[in-house]
């Protein structure tokens, strides 16, 4: 039910965010985020003519310096450093929530309101650095599924894990509390182990291919 939550929290927080258009203005020669006002013809020919008469090799030097370098190459982290930022954010989020939830059963189980409610301000934690994320990495509309899709499988890959190291439980452990842990309790250790492998695989690729 709280992954269900927090999928349509994440669809509420991408459709209330705007699609972010910027207009370059000539006179100011700035990006700005409202349409500017028309730029008079004349005024810029007069300003060309003004320069150029100042120095006639200024539009040469703009526009040399304005190239690329030949044959230049952006790094793999370069190419997608934008990935890697949102592989570093949804896990950070996991790990938030693991921890929380299993501070909270541990608080439960030993009749400590203390853990229970640093579990619940871990819990919170993670899901509110999911939300900053989007602004944060200036994720669009258009990135909400691949978002949430990449956040499902990680959740599905690496939560078990975390949780259970905190808990200090065997880190293949699936609980019986709800529906999914009980399906991935008659799983296997071995066949639990390959499928949240090979999902948290799918997901890293997933990110480097649509981020």
């Amino acid at each position: 039910m709280k992954t269900l939550a927090a999928i349509a929290l994440i669809f509420i927080c991408f459709q209330t965010r705007a699609q972010d258009t910027l207009y370059w203005d000539m006179a100011t020669d700035t990006y700005l985020t409202e349409k500017p006002a028309p730029y008079p013809l004349t005024k810029l020919f007069n300003d060309a003519d003004k320069d150029f008469k100042a120095d006639p090799n200024y539009l040469f030097d703009e526009i040399d310096y304005t190239l690329p370098k030949p044959n230049a190459q952006k790094t793999f982290w370069e190419k997608h450093k934008r990935a890697f930022a949102v592989m570093g954010v949804q896990m950070l989020s996991l790990s938030l929530e693991a921890t929380g939830d299993a501070l909270f059963d541990m608080g439960k189980n030993e009749g400590n309101l203390s853990k229970m409610q640093w579990g619940h301000t871990l819990t919170a934690a993670g899901y509110g650095s999911l939300i900053l994320a989007i602004p944060l990495l200036e994720l669009k509309r258009s990135d909400a599924i691949p978002f949430t899709v990449s956040w499902f499988t990680k959740r599905y890959g690496a939560f078990d894990a975390l949780y259970n190291t905190t808990a200090g439980l065997p880190l293949l452990y699936a609980g019986t509390t709800s529906t999914s842990d009980n399906y991935l309790s008659r799983m296997p250790p071995g066949g639990r182990l390959f499928t949240k492998s090979l999902t948290f695989g799918f997901s890293i690729a997933f990110d480097i291919k649509n981020f």
